[in-house]
């Protein structure tokens, strides 16, 4: 199943969208009515297509109980004082189910905003060397291809020549132009050419947050045009560090981002600390370095259960032998 949210301004109206968007036959995972006039969401399901059966893999574990979510955000190394928080917006109303529980949490301290298979603005990749832009950029620029959007791929990374091959690879596949871009002035006269006219997908350097001429470049870049960035964020990130680094991101006009490598690690305190920190809402996640397998929806009931998915048995027994508050 394809899991897909629906905001409104309550059940009836986030209901009225479900069936509108996925019809009759679609099955309702969960319902949510947010405090303080947030409204209402509704979490359903699909048919998934096979791009996304990846994701569902992925958080098809066996769930803890609802005692251990303290003990869980404690293994993934969510700081403490964004762990009191998750917890504090935690209803009890979701009863004895922990991913339900930990999903109304997010869907209220957190963002969701999906990035549109057609994107009508043009969006750049930014972060960290490694954290999967080139890829990321690809999917994205497969995905548009695939909902018949005609598509240019341009990137600014003209110096590590190892990338802009990966990306000609994608792109030639695609039938996608690629073009290299030097200068601000360059991407800009690039993106008036095609205004209106196809999507526009932009890889950028690898990043250094805290390499202020590196993020200095980037934001003459960002300035030439009405662009959007997209932090790509590994989930490999280091709590502490990952927040740092968003803060940096955030000053360059960064609202949402892509998760990575949720494949390859078990705890993703770092994401949900950048997220925090930069307040960025979740656009997506990639799980594979494969683009056939595209870009995964993120959203409050998926995020739960790729948080509980690795948390060792052990780890709720000494939650519970050490008294642990109950997060529900």
């Amino acid at each position: 199943m394809r899991l897909k949210s629906f905001s409104g301004a309550t059940v009836e109206d986030a209901m009225r969208q479900v069936r509108e968007a996925l019809g009759d036959e679609a099955v309702i995972i969960s319902t949510y009515e947010g405090k303080r006039g947030r409204g209402a969401v509704v979490v359903a399901a699909r048919d998934n297509p096979a791009g996304d059966k990846i994701l569902a893999d992925a958080i098809a574990a066996p769930q803890p109980s609802s005692d251990a979510l303290s003990a869980a955000l404690e293994f993934h190394g969510v700081p403490a004082a964004l762990a009191k928080q998750i917890r504090d917006a935690a209803p009890a109303a979701t009863g004895d189910d922990p991913v339900l529980t930990l999903a109304a949490a997010f869907n209220a301290g957190f963002a969701f905003e999906q990035v549109a298979e057609i994107p009508t603005r043009p969006l750049m990749l930014v972060g960290a060397p490694g954290a999967g832009k080139t890829v990321v950029a690809a999917k994205i620029a497969a995905r548009a291809v695939l909902a018949g959007a005609k598509v240019h791929v341009f990137t600014t990374d003209t110096v590590r020549a190892g990338g802009i091959a990966q990306l000609s690879a994608f792109t030639d596949i695609l039938k996608t132009p690629l073009k290299r871009i030097g200068t601000p002035t360059e991407l800009s006269d690039a993106l008036a050419e095609i205004q209106g006219r196809a999507v526009a997908v932009i890889d950028s350097p690898g990043t250094g947050a805290f390499q202020g001429p590196e993020m200095a470049d980037l934001k003459r870049f960002l300035m030439c045009a009405d662009i959007e960035p997209i932090l790509v964020l590994s989930a490999a990130g280091q709590p502490e560090e990952a927040a740092e680094a968003a803060k940096e991101f955030a000053a360059l006009g960064v609202k949402r981002t892509i998760v990575t490598q949720v494949d390859v690690v078990r705890r993703m305190g770092g994401t949900l600390a950048a997220a925090a920190a930069g307040g960025f809402a979740f656009g997506a996640v990639s799980v594979s370095p494969f683009i056939a397998q595209g870009l995964g929806t993120l959203n409050p009931v998926s995020l739960a259960r790729l948080i509980l998915r690795d948390v060792p048995p052990a780890t709720a027994v000494a939650a519970k032998a050490s008294g642990v508050e109950r997060a529900a």
